[in-house]
């Protein structure tokens, strides 16, 4: 025996107030030999262990372990969950055995050792009616499920339900539009690089609700705003300008696909506009005047149609007055000399 188990010091076992002998110096919890398994087992490390139920005497089975009686013969014991109002990831959560909530019964505490099933993959082991603390990563509903032993043999078990949340979401802003309707309390909220940009994302990862990208530390002002659903983007999105913070851009996504009516910006002014469908421009578009020219965008500067991103049909070119300047039929010879003039940007 190297005493590993049972950390308190002892000379004889007169001075063991919690364990049954003093073994090299050191109080053993349980048993010292295996002749002190007295529902059988072997005794290891202070404790008495079981493979299956032929280690153990007859009229008791191995349970966790542990002889003692059959699994259908434990009696039912409670857990208290003691801060159920502070029910969020990242707080201590603590629970400790109590009395059968049906009967009132409760077994000689200081005789067991329990075993604590989290419900997330953690597992501890607890004695007599020591609390137990556990930190969930996770929001989710869990089952947390308890099992005990005693000396004698006797068993207890027990289960509940704990439903853990995430944190009041920080995000000082209205929901965006186009967003889908989200449980903040079922995300995590995710604070993207230096700071500056803030969003959700749900038990898988899965980016899920308002999304903005901010133009500096402070979120004062926005550079991107949009929704997600399914880590993909979805609803109204906006971008702006970095120097400016009006509009560079604006439309709406299905699926990470650019769809509906887009809008393009430059100096606050309309820079172009036009329909997507499944993210390539279709039908009508019209692109207008630079300021510094003419300073004023009121009049178009090129005017055609997009099939399936592909210039097509009649295009026309324009002169500041609004008067026609170029035409060409897309595709054609001269409909790259118009196309090609399309500012980038859009």
């Amino acid at each position: 025996m190297d005493g590993e188990c049972g950390p308190q010091l002892c000379k004889t076992d007169a001075d063991c107030s919690k364990g049954i002998c003093c073994e090299k110096g050191y109080c053993q919890p349980e048993c010292c030999s295996d002749e002190d398994c007295i529902f059988g087992g072997k005794c290891l490390g202070g404790y008495c262990k079981c493979n299956d139920d032929s280690d153990c005497l007859e009229g008791y089975n191995c349970i966790d372990g542990r002889c003692g009686v059959p699994a259908e013969a434990c009696q039912k014991v409670g857990i208290w969950w003691t801060l159920p109002e502070y029910n969020y990831i990242d707080n201590s959560q603590v629970f400790d055995p109590a009395n059968n909530p049906d009967t009132g019964y409760m077994p000689a505490g200081e005789d067991y050792e329990w075993s604590w099933s989290f419900g997330d993959g953690s597992h501890t082991i607890s004695h007599g009616l020591e609390f137990v603390n556990h930190t969930y990563s996770y929001p989710g509903v869990y089952t947390v499920e308890i099992t005990g032993h005693s000396k004698e043999g006797f068993c207890a078990k027990g289960a509940i339900q704990v439903d853990i949340l995430m944190k009041p979401h920080k995000m000082q802003h209205p929901v965006l539009e186009g967003c889908p309707e989200v449980n903040f309390s079922k995300l995590k909220e995710i604070d993207g690089p230096l700071s500056a940009t803030l969003y959700y994302v749900d038990l898988q990862g899965l980016k899920q609700g308002p999304y903005i990208d901010y133009n500096g530390t402070d979120k004062k002002y926005p550079e991107r705003t949009g929704c997600y659903l399914n880590d993909k983007k979805t609803g109204h999105w906006i971008s702006y300008s970095m120097s400016t913070g009006e509009k560079y851009e604006e439309g709406d996504y299905i699926d990470d696909n650019r769809t509906g009516h887009w809008i393009y910006y430059s100096s606050g002014s309309k820079e172009g506009e036009g329909d997507y469908k499944n993210d390539k421009k279709t039908g009508h578009w019209v692109f207008y005047q630079v300021p510094g020219i003419y300073n004023d965008r009121s009049y178009k500067w090129i005017e055609g149609d997009y099939i399936n991103g592909e210039a097509t049909g009649h295009w026309i070119e324009y002169y500041g007055n609004g008067s026609i300047e170029s035409e060409a039929d897309c595709p054609g010879e001269k409909c790259p000399f118009i196309v090609e003039r399309i500012p980038v940007s859009v």
